[in-house]
Formats: structure tokens, C-alpha cells, sequence
């Protein structure tokens, strides 16, 4: 499940999380490797959102080697790249992303759940 929105400015570069309290976050079993997104074509509002942690994929240009894109019509928007991304956790555990491009920043609220959507 995820939940975009957007904010401003960090960066790193890696698919896993260590925290002292939780543990390890492991998002590469969550990313598809064949170029394809693991989330693709999300609504929210009038746009669709696609998403791959971890491994690039590509759609429509400007779109290639991205994390993540918006669909606006016709309209095709890089919203990140996996090399640019920060990660944090506050201390009830909840996980966020945010990817940087240009003068957006999208942040991607992670959720775990025990079946798959």
C-alpha cells in the first residue's frame, strides 16, 4: 500500500533501512526487477502514480530509469529516481521515502501488511 504526497529536500541511496529500534527494511523483495513497476498506475485524484522501490523501470519519456512517475493525461512526470532518496522513521515506526527531481520531492509513506495487494 502507498501513500504520496510531496515535501522538500535530503538524499541516499539504497534499498535497505537499518534502525536500531525495528530492525532491518528490505524493500528489494518489494521491487520488481524486469523494468516493470511493482505499483503501477495508482489513482489519486485525477493523476496515476507508478512505483518500484529499488529498481529502475521506464514508461513513457520523460520517464526512464525512474522510481517513480505521474500520469497527468497524456503527460508523464519523473518524480524520482531510486539513486536520490532519503529515508526516515519516527518513533512509532512509521516509515517514509522521499525521492528528488528537479524542484519536486515526493514522499512515498511505507506500510506493512502481512497479505499482498
Amino acid at each position: 500500500n502507498i501513500s504520496i504526497e510531496y515535501k522538500n529536500n535530503l538524499t541516499k541511496k539504497d534499498c535497505t533501512y537499518n534502525d536500531g529500534r525495528f530492525g532491518n527494511i528490505d524493500l528489494s523483495r518489494v521491487g520488481l526487477k524486469q523494468g516493470i513497476p511493482a505499483f503501477r498506475h495508482v489513482p489519486k485524484d485525477l493523476y496515476f502514480y507508478s512505483y518500484n522501490p529499488c529498481y529502475a523501470f521506464s514508461e513513457e519519456p520523460p520517464c526512464t530509469d525512474v522510481a517513480i512517475f505521474e500520469k497527468n493525461g497524456s503527460a508523464y512526470y519523473n518524480l524520482g529516481m531510486n539513486s536520490i532518496v532519503s529515508w526516515s522513521i519516527t518513533v512509532d515506526g512509521k516509515v517514509t521515502l522521499v525521492y528528488s527531481v528537479l524542484n519536486r520531492q515526493t514522499i512515498v509513506n511505507l506500510e506493512c501488511r502481512d497479505e499482498i495487494d
